[in-house]
């Protein structure tokens, strides 16, 4: 994130952060329901504001499954959106 995307925001150089004290912001979470959710992936999802002239890509979260010894191939498709 781009601390232009947003209003009011700013570099934290201490923390190595972004600082957004605005309150007109809000956290978007969509998920895959259909049958095929766990084998099938789509990502990254292009979330566009017209209104704010900004793009934001993101990916689906972190797979933490388990197949025995290895990670497993089986990961459901979670997208977080910072929107305002």
């Amino acid at each position: 994130m781009d601390r232009h995307t947003f209003n009011g925001c700013y570099n934290h150089t201490q923390s190595n952060s972004i600082i957004c004290p605005n309150t007109n912001m809000g956290m978007v979470v969509f998920d895959d329901r259909t049958a095929t959710k766990l084998i099938r992936s789509f990502s990254p999802v292009l979330n566009k504001s017209v209104s704010h002239n900004y793009f934001e890509t993101n990916n689906n979260f972190q797979d933490h499954r388990w197949d025995g010894f290895y990670t497993s191939q089986l990961k459901l498709n979670r997208f977080p959106l910072i929107v305002q």
